[in-house]
């Protein structure tokens, strides 16, 4: 029952773009196969998050899980049967091209710009338009995620979070803040997108004034009340109704009480 892995799928036929994608995880990821995984801090804790390619017709999540679940988010596929998506059981299909909406970085540029300056990962996200998930059904995918993982709420927000945790932490709770817990997995329940987009959030050693020299308006842009911390850039797909965002936050953010989880965990309150 416990969620062991949580794997991004993306179709095989744009490897090229994959391999592109994953080389910029490279330092802070392990290859094996068609998969990259992002290894957890504790190294005993679930669940890992990898990156990879299958024969299927569109991005997805997969949830490494006995229990059944799957959901669609527009173009955008949640499901805990790999072996059904592999079959082409996906509902629908995306187009060809990026349309995604603003100002997007084209990923050789962003490739080349931030090679060599990610040095490690605080958390994986999703987010998911109201538009295209009901309430309810945001509900019960949540009391499914609690079940299954360490699901921590962020408070006065629908932004929970999955916090690693070892076997012993999943049946009770993580009372243990002396390192960084990594990488946490952000599930948002966006009132402003409109389209799912994914969202990488990575330690770099660029500096804020390195980081908004590097990649200026209006293609990196700061979110309110948070300038101080990271810098976002959304970066070009091959997929139609799907965005892929970065945060990259400044040279010395690692190591207060939200990088351990501490903060999450006491303020926000486990979600049972």
């Amino acid at each position: 029952m416990r969620l062991k892995n949580i794997s991004l799928i993306f179709p095989k036929e744009d490897d090229n773009w994959v391999n592109m994608f994953l080389e910029i995880l490279n330092d802070i990821s392990i290859q094996k196969g068609r998969y990259s995984y992002m290894n957890p801090i504790p190294f005993n804790a679930f669940p890992v998050i990898s990156i990879g390619t299958e024969p299927i017709a569109s991005p997805a999540l997969f949830l490494d899980s006995t229990i059944e679940k799957n959901i669609t988010i527009g173009n955008f596929n949640i499901v805990t049967n790999k072996e059904r998506l592999i079959r082409g059981q996906s509902k629908y299909v995306f187009q060809r091209g990026n349309n995604y909406k603003g100002n997007i970085l084209a990923i050789e540029e962003f490739q080349n710009k931030i090679n060599g300056r990610i040095v490690s990962i605080d958390h994986v996200g999703l987010n998911i338009p109201v538009n295209l998930l009901s309430l309810d059904d945001w509900i019960l995918f949540k009391q499914f995620l609690a079940k299954i993982s360490n699901l921590y709420n962020y408070p006065n927000e629908e932004w929970p979070f999955i916090i690693p945790s070892t076997d012993i932490e999943f049946i009770d709770d993580i009372k243990e803040f002396s390192s960084i817990r990594a990488p946490k997995f952000e599930w948002v329940y966006d009132s402003y997108a409109k389209e799912p987009y994914l969202q990488f959030a990575v330690y770099t050693s660029l500096t804020r004034e390195e980081c908004e020299e590097i990649f200026p308006n209006p293609f990196g842009f700061s979110i309110y009340g948070l300038e101080d911390i990271f810098r976002s850039i959304f970066i070009k797909c091959p997929w139609e109704d799907l965005g892929i965002r970065f945060d990259l936050y400044y040279l010395n953010q690692q190591g207060s009480d939200w990088h351990t989880g501490q903060w999450l965990i006491t303020e926000g309150k486990r979600q049972k």
